[in-house]
């Protein structure tokens, strides 16, 4: 019962002193650095190194192992520049096509507020401005003619009724003179008639 207790009691006692060396041999092996960024490994790797006079004397594994670590740091930020490259071309390719959609739609937009704001008279296209210039000057100048031919009726409406007035008082005069006429021719019959019967009772 003894000697399995002693044996008992130096098995562990070996086993926590080779677990106490690997610890310590580790600490410093980048291989069991884990996490841990380059500068705090490479840092680690040279305080737990041993001393000869003023140098540090690195195991070789050691270097090795941080050597395979910093390769695959490179690589890791290597692909990963890669990607962000890809991403980057990516995003301006998407830039550059937005771009020319929006130069495409600001020239759409530009024409069509060209034909909004104008107007195709007789196959020319003509601005607002123009248009009701235009628009208006005929519209002027139909009035004006309106206005003109009015006038122009008028005067001669004034002109009928005045010829028709004088034609009137012309009538009138003749139709005085003839009955004047008409009475003298009566008078000087009579008076003609007259003589005539004096003269055959004379006889």
């Amino acid at each position: 019962m003894r000697i399995a207790l002693t044996a008992l009691v130096l098995f562990f006692h070996c086993y926590f002193v080779s677990h106490s060396l690997t610890a310590q041999s580790d600490k410093g092996n980048p291989a069991a650095a884990g996490d841990l960024d380059l500068p705090t490994q490479f840092q680690q790797m040279v305080d737990e190194s041993n001393r000869y006079q003023r140098f540090k004397v690195v195991p070789s594994n050691w270097l090795a192992a941080y050597k395979v670590n910093l390769t695959d740091s490179l690589a890791a930020r290597t692909a990963r520049a890669g990607e962000l490259q890809g991403t980057i071309d990516r995003l301006e390719d998407e830039v550059a096509n937005q771009s020319e959609q929006i130069a495409e739609r600001d020239a759409t937009i530009v024409e069509l507020n060209e034909e909004k704001d104008g107007i195709s008279f007789l196959g020319t296209n003509l601005s607002k401005g123009v248009y009701n210039s235009i628009v208006w000057g005929l519209v002027a100048a139909l009035l004006a003619g309106l206005l003109f031919f009015l006038a122009r009726g008028r005067y001669a409406v004034s002109v009928s009724r005045e010829l028709e007035s004088s034609n009137a008082e012309l009538t009138a005069e003749l139709e005085k003179s003839k009955r004047r006429r008409l009475e003298m021719e009566q008078d000087l019959r009579r008076k003609l008639q007259d003589e005539r019967n004096k003269n055959s009772g004379n006889s």
